[in-house]
């Protein structure tokens, strides 16, 4: 809070320095406080008698028109000057407090400045990686295991470039989407920090995160061993959904399907590399030959009608 005093006075001699209070009060503004002294100024009786303003004084009656005020270096203004000097620096110092001022917090940042992870997560990413990064259409990027696998070169090439022939988009501007080094960095950070908890696999040790592609004839057996219970002999569903269906295999890569079997699903109750089979965890090369033999059930042409399709001659189809 700042603290202005104006003394006014009424005086008809300005050198008189023999003030008698008049009134004095508070006026409030947005960061200021006003405190204002009205002064009736009468010279003593030796010095209106020697004055040559005598006469003149007597014909003249105090008035608020001559107002004045009382400077430390022995000056009187005219309180209209002091009055102007006051709003003048009030428009300039006080003015950021004003009723109706957008203050500094409520103006908008530009969408390329934003970096705060929350923002950038919850509008670029959240939509198909789920709240907290807990999954949904995709794979829980907030996975404590993807993030032991995926490093922060590996996660911020897939955030910026995507993945080509997937429904993983390139969100870097140099790949033709909307945001800036400095957010990809921002979001990559976020998810490290945030949802990294180191932990312990014991004596075991997870897949890499790319190899080369396996084999598929022992992809096959390696299905049959981990994934038929859930998925079904051939892999058209059971209990859990088919993983060959064309338009599924469509749209995801052979990374996309190693991460997953490493990884696993823990919101649809998919395990991962270890809970398939009781203490049976899948070693390196059976991911590998796995993903092989699913690459393999993907159709040349997705999307095409089912074998079971019939066409209507002369209508619609």
């Amino acid at each position: 809070m700042k603290h202005i005093v104006l003394l006014l006075t009424k005086s008809t001699f300005r050198k008189t320095k023999t003030p008698l209070l008049l009134k004095e009060g508070w006026r409030a503004a947005p960061g200021w406080l006003f405190k204002f002294v009205i002064l009736f100024t009468q010279p003593p009786a030796a010095s209106l008698e020697a004055s040559p303003y005598r006469a003149r004084a007597r014909r003249r009656q105090p008035s608020f028109k001559r107002r004045a005020v009382w400077l430390p270096t022995g000056f009187f203004v005219q309180s209209r000057t002091v009055l102007f000097l006051t709003v003048l620096a009030l428009s300039m110092t006080a003015c950021k407090g004003a009723p109706g001022r957008p203050g500094p917090d409520s103006q908008e940042i530009p969408p390329g400045e934003i970096t705060d992870f929350n923002t950038l997560y919850g509008q670029n990413c959240s939509g198909c990686h789920g709240e907290d990064g807990r999954g949904g259409p995709a794979i829980g990027i907030g996975d404590p295991l993807y993030l032991a696998i995926a490093d922060d070169a590996t996660i911020r090439r897939v955030t910026a470039d995507g993945v080509a022939g997937t429904a993983m988009a390139a969100f870097a501007q140099t790949s033709g989407g909307m945001l800036s080094t400095a957010q990809i960095d921002a979001i990559v950070t976020g998810m490290r920090t945030r949802w990294g908890t180191p932990m312990d696999f014991g004596s075991l040790n997870p897949p890499p995160y790319s190899a080369h592609i396996g084999d598929a004839k022992r992809g096959a057996t390696v299905y049959a061993i981990y994934c038929s219970s859930c998925h079904g002999a051939d892999g058209r569903g059971g209990k859990a959904s088919s993983i060959v269906d064309g338009s599924y295999l469509a749209l995801v890569s052979d990374q996309g399907l190693r991460t997953t079997v490493i990884v696993g699903r823990p919101e649809f109750g998919a395990p991962d590399w270890r809970g398939d089979l009781p203490n049976k965890p899948m070693s390196p090369e059976d991911v590998s030959d796995v993903v092989a033999w699913l690459a393999e059930q993907r159709p040349e042409f997705p999307g095409q009608p089912y074998a079971s399709a019939q066409r209507t001659v002369g209508g619609l189809q």
